[in-house]
């Protein structure tokens, strides 16, 4: 059976109207970048509304929360009563094989 973890690619919060140069980026992007031989990975894109204002300067929001791998979405979800997402998107990317 196949192992997975969450990594976190990137985590914007306190955009206004979708307008992410408005956001403040809590964790940078990092694209999505398969090794060679471990397979399909899959990736999910997820937008949530936020209904509060995310304290940016709270120390209590960088404790351990953006650890990439192992970040929970849920958790930060809940954390931050975001609810349920309101769009997702979903893609599935392998490093390139050789063509010798």
């Amino acid at each position: 059976m196949a192992m997975w973890q969450s990594f976190l690619m990137g985590l914007w919060v306190n955009m206004v109207n979708m307008d992410i140069e408005t956001g403040y980026e809590l964790a940078p992007y990092t694209p999505a970048t398969p090794v060679p031989g471990c397979g399909l990975h899959r990736f999910i894109l997820c937008l949530y509304k936020q209904e509060e204002y995310i304290d940016t300067t709270d120390p209590s929001l960088y404790d351990s929360n953006f650890m990439q791998l192992g970040f929970s979405i849920t958790g930060f979800a809940s954390n931050y009563s975001l609810g349920d997402p309101v769009a997702c998107n979903f893609y599935v990317s392998k490093y390139p094989e050789r063509e010798d």
